[in-house]
């Protein structure tokens, strides 16, 4: 018994109306996955019926019938269709290697059981399959009645009730007594050995029973009803409906057998299928980590010790220069903010990256004494088995080896490299008493440090054993501190976060562990904070306006604070916040939510039409930091500086973040003048109308007459703080919009319709997107970026400008969601220059398919720099539109 493939015998129309009928569980934008259990999973509603209509549905068959479907999207259907191809092709392969199933998804399984069915109607049919149609001298014809049996069977109403000993009626008798339907048989369609099963008799006789119409039929459908209704000599007849293989419903009448189908989507009958029954969680795991050292790499990697045992970064250096014992001591120091939950991961892998560019003066050893001896040699026999070992290795908490006699504000730092430098001066004193005849005084000194240390470790006391440090020439004297007990930390709306506007007002949750009382003060830049909830641990405070530094000191004090004070540097960080201004017709300005008392109008709405959309900054934009200030967070690998060394001030219970190390030196620091602006908005809303326009976005400068405006006219605007200013918040309050004159943007009376023609402007948008530069297209942008499809609500758009000393040239690249999708780079127009070029402000067109928009508050690039982290895009030949962009503009 041999087995046939099944061949696909569906026309692209009834796939077509599969895909129509399978309209709403069909996303074109959802096939193109690499995993093809994931496609089925998404297309199971269509790929069970398209089984049903074909079981061999091939790609060009698919492609037909998408085009019919969806004629809008030609390029997508053609990959849709070779997709799913795909993934039943892999179900095919899949049907003879499962064995128990337990690893496939459910609609996997499916798919394979409606497969398996073409095998075993193929073994069935295929060795005595009839032809179609007839042989040569044999054809179905209507003929008059013959004699011989053999040649053919008389088929009438009255002898098929005669055969079953029924009485015929009178309208039987009418068409027996017509030209009589004569079917012709041949070997291969109708033989002995393959009889056709015979109906029941009682079936038979219901389906001849149906009474003739004398009048005219109609059959319909009633929406009503949900079923097909037939009219038959004034008698309704309504169908009873159930789903058809081909998307849409059949339905059979009372006393019938025979089925029909109908114009009517399976939909519509309400027969929903049944939610997929949600995974039980597993039970909540302690999230733990720990490291594995790679000896081949010789890399040290932190792993998570629950759920997959993912691991997160490598702590390595690729030219080896550090050894297993430092690179350890990093793991070590990275684990425990980790198990103790003081950092993030993402926060853990920077400030693994920042601890080796730690200044020298933060060093707890003499810089005579290399930190990888410290790891070399045991630790004392003293010090084994102690609760500065248990302290050193995480066991204890500091507290429990504090200094008894020390005030209460002293605490232990650094237990990990204290515990280190012990076992370096026991190493020393050792190597002391050998050559004590050589060295004499060195000797000596060792020996007595060591009966210091020795006594310190026994009694708990940290002065003790500070001095004994310094007497062993390990400790520099001049540069040991005592840290502030008690861990600073601020929190707004559950994240940590270490920023808020200049103007104060915001609610923030200080946390401060380690504190003998009740918080009863806390200090800003020495500003007392309103508290408004204290507790030991924690209070919540009213943050004061900004004083004279954007990044104050921050100071806890609880009860007798002149010994529990917990303090830290750079605890907070102030921003200006950054609101719309001018802004065109069709755009309606509104406050946004993430600063409270809306005092801010951040969100810009096109309340009607598609374009005067645009919106401009209410300020000029701040230049950001030069780039080597900015830390470059690491996703897989972390590099360690190869003389880092365990930081003196850094204490399990404190969180350590000092400043990266300057990636250029501080020379060509200052030679660098360029200049770099940056902002963020998110996408709020996007129009269910299709539309051929979309947003752009990029900077504009004033025009010359509009910085004398800023003098005269807007004098008493520009004087008043943006934030602060009580006349803004009485006109917001009031649903009042104060807008800037727009003759400091244009010379006439109104805004352009689009910010691609807004003079002294740089903006990147539109679809298919381009770059413009005073109003002027100068390149289009040829990185597949399409803001017109890949925006959606809540995605992040930011833009970032440089423009270099001398204001000679200018770049501009747009991200989206903290990818870079675009890039331009121009010369900056000779006109712009004078009288200076000064700041710029943002401009965003609200266009097309976008209706709403927010800034984002202190938003910082992804990137640190423009200059080589972007190449320009070569321009395409014979495009009349792109233009060399080191050309100077007209």
């Amino acid at each position: 018994m041999s087995i046939s493939r099944v061949k696909n015998e569906a026309k692209p129309q009834e796939v077509m109306r599969v895909m129509r009928a399978c309209y709403k569980s069909l996303d074109l934008h959802t096939f193109n996955m690499a995993d093809f259990g994931l496609v089925i999973q998404n297309h199971i509603v269509f790929l069970r019926q398209c089984l049903l209509v074909t079981r061999r549905p091939n790609e060009g068959l698919l492609e037909q019938a998408g085009l019919l479907a969806f004629p809008e999207n030609p390029s997508t259907v053609k990959l849709f269709a070779s997709q799913l191809c795909k993934a039943v092709q892999n179900c095919r392969q899949k049907k003879g290697k499962i064995t128990n199933g337990t690893r496939q998804i459910s609609e996997v399984l499916e798919i394979i059981k409606l497969l398996e069915t073409e095998s075993s109607v193929s073994a069935e049919s295929s060795p005595r399959t009839p032809s179609r149609s007839p042989p040569p001298g044999e054809s179905l014809s209507r003929r008059a009645p013959s004699s011989s049996s053999l040649d053919g069977i008389m088929v009438s109403p009255g002898r098929i009730l005669a055969s079953y000993g029924l009485k015929a009626t009178s309208s039987h008798a009418v068409t027996e007594s017509r030209e009589t339907l004569e079917i012709y048989s041949s070997q291969e369609a109708h033989c002995s050995q393959c009889e056709p099963p015979a109906l029941p008799a009682p079936k038979l006789a219901a389906a001849i029973s149906r009474p003739t119409a004398t009048g005219q039929v109609t059959i319909y459908l009633d929406s009503s009803r949900r079923a097909s209704v037939r009219v038959i000599d004034g008698q309704m007849h309504v169908a009873e409906m159930f789903t058809g293989p081909a998307g849409f419903a059949m339905g059979r009448f009372p006393g019938e057998i025979v089925e029909y189908s109908s114009e009517m989507p399976n939909l519509l009958l309400g027969i929903t299928q049944a939610k997929k029954q949600p995974k039980k969680l597993k039970t909540a795991v302690v999230r733990a980590y720990g490291k594995m050292w790679y000896k081949n790499t010789k890399s040290y990697g932190v792993r998570q010790k629950f759920l997959a045992n993912k691991q997160i970064f490598t702590v390595r250096r690729k030219d080896g220069s550090m050894k297993q014992n430092a690179l350890m001591a990093v793991a070590d120091a990275a684990l425990y903010r980790l198990n103790t939950s003081q950092l993030s991961e993402q926060a853990v892998k920077t400030w693994v990256e920042a601890a080796g560019s730690v200044q020298q003066q933060l060093w707890l050893f003499n810089p005579r004494l290399e930190a990888s001896s410290c790891w070399q040699t045991a630790p004392p026999a003293a010090f084994r088995g102690s609760a500065f070992a248990s302290a050193a290795a995480g066991v204890l908490p500091p507290s429990a080896v504090a200094d008894a006699s020390a005030p209460s504000s002293v605490n232990l730092v650094g237990l990990t490299a204290v515990g280190a430098t012990l076992a370096a001066a026991a190493s020393t004193s050792r190597r002391g008493q050998k050559v004590a005849e050589k060295s004499g005084r060195a000797a000596v000194v060792a020996r007595r440090a060591e009966t210091i240390a020795a006594t310190a470790i026994a009694n708990g006391n940290f002065t003790i054993l500070v001095k004994a440090l310094q007497k062993a020439g390990l400790v520099d004297g001049q540069k040991v501190t005592t840290a502030q007990s008690g861990q600073l930390a601020v929190q707004i709306a559950g994240g940590k976060v270490k920023v808020g506007p200049r103007d104060g007002g915001i609610e923030a949750e200080v946390t401060a562990e380690g504190l003998s009382g009740q918080i009863v003060e806390v200090l800003i830049d020495g500003v007392a904070c309103k508290i408004l909830e204290a507790s030991n641990e924690r209070a919540l405070v009213r943050v004061p306006a900004c004083g004279s530094s954007l990044r104050p000191k921050v100071e806890v004090r609880a009860i007798d604070w002149q010994n529990y004070v917990a303090s830290e540097g750079s605890g907070f960080e102030y921003y200006t916040p950054l609101g719309f201004g001018v802004c065109g017709l069709n755009v309606k300005l509104s406050a946004g939510s993430d600063l409270p008392g809306g005092r801010v109008m951040s969100v810009a709405s096109r309340t009607s039409g598609l374009m005067n959309g645009m919106v401009l900054t209410a300020e000029p934009l701040l230049p950001l930091p030069t780039p080597a200030a900015m830390p470059v967070l690491l996703t897989d690998s972390v590099e360690v500086a190869p003389d880092w060394k365990p930081p003196f001030v850094t204490s399990p219970t404190l969180s350590f973040s000092p400043a990266p190390r300057s990636r250029i030196d501080s020379e060509e620091a200052t030679k660098d003048k360029t200049r770099r602006y940056y902002f963020e908005l998110e996408v709020l809303e996007i129009a269910d109308k299709r539309s051929s326009k979309t947003l752009s976005l990029g900077f504009a400068w004033r025009l010359p007459q509009g910085l004398l405006i800023d003098e005269s006219e807007e004098t008493e605007l520009q004087r008043q703080d943006s934030m602060a200013s009580l006349e803004l918040r009485r006109s917001i309050s009031k649903g009042v919009e104060r807008r800037p004159s727009i003759s400091a943007w244009v010379r006439g009376s109104g805004l352009p319709e689009s910010a691609a023609a807004l003079p002294r402007s740089v903006v990147i948008g539109g679809d298919l997107p381009k770059a413009f530069v005073g109003g002027q297209e100068v390149a289009r942008i040829n990185t597949g970026w399409r803001p017109l499809l890949d925006l959606v609500p809540g995605s992040v758009l930011g833009a970032l400008l440089e423009v270099d000393a001398g204001d000679e040239q200018m770049r501009l690249a747009v991200f989206q969601d903290g990818e870079r999708r675009a890039f331009a780079e121009a010369p900056v127009p000779r006109d712009w220059r004078w009288p200076s070029l000064g700041d710029p402000s943002g401009v965003v067109d609200v266009c097309g398919n976008v209706l709403r928009v927010a800034l984002r508050q202190n938003a910082r690039p992804p990137v640190p720099s423009l200059k080589s982290e972007i190449q320009t895009p070569p321009a395409e030949e014979g495009d009349a539109v792109n233009r060399t962009l080191s050309e100077p503009l007209e």
